[in-house]
């Protein structure tokens, strides 16, 4: 793969500003290399539906704004429908576990959760907490007063209890013994 590929991917995943240090660390390319290559990009990006927005630290992948429209009429959508099984399920685990983790709440689901927690989070179900002091930094999502209402309770203490075998399946994997 290519390195502007790399680039793109790792600036996609992230979903957030990514600091140029990390980056390029990341790609495994020096930042003078990784500055022209992002260059490049910009240009190619000029006729597409993304744009880089780069500053001297941050990159970050964003929709053009020529498709602001449309979007807007996707995201009132996203807005209004019902929750996939998928967002029901990562919403279960927010309300029931949070604050939580995107990699705590894929470990439980098995399966890759970014775009549930982005409709929940759109929605106003759950929200940004902070971040988790591990390597990575990784976003704490909690419920909001938003899910409270909607579910017709005043605190998590009132959510239905969850059955023992389905807490044991959430449950964190016991140490391998050495």
């Amino acid at each position: 793969m290519n390195q502007s590929a790399l680039i793109e991917s790792v600036l996609f995943a992230a979903g957030e500003p990514v600091a140029l240090n990390e980056l390029a660390k990341s790609v495994g390319i020096p930042k003078r290399e990784l500055k022209k290559q992002l260059d490049t990009m910009l240009d190619e990006y000029q006729d597409r539906g993304l744009r880089l927005v780069i500053d001297d630290r941050n990159v970050q992948l964003v929709t053009a704004p020529e498709a602001a429209d449309t979007l807007g009429r996707f995201l009132q959508e996203e807005l209004h429908g019902k929750l996939s099984r998928s967002a029901l399920e990562v919403l279960a685990i927010v309300a029931y576990r949070g604050p939580v983790t995107r990699p705590d709440i894929e470990r439980i689901r098995g399966v890759q959760s970014a775009q549930p927690l982005r409709t929940l989070a759109i929605r106003g179900l759950i929200t940004d907490v902070g971040r988790k002091d591990e390597p990575g930094r990784p976003i704490l999502y909690d419920p909001t007063l938003e899910l409270y209402k909607h579910l017709g309770i005043s605190r998590r203490e009132e959510l239905p209890e969850v059955s023992e075998d389905l807490k044991q399946k959430t449950e964190e994997p016991a140490p391998a013994e050495v």
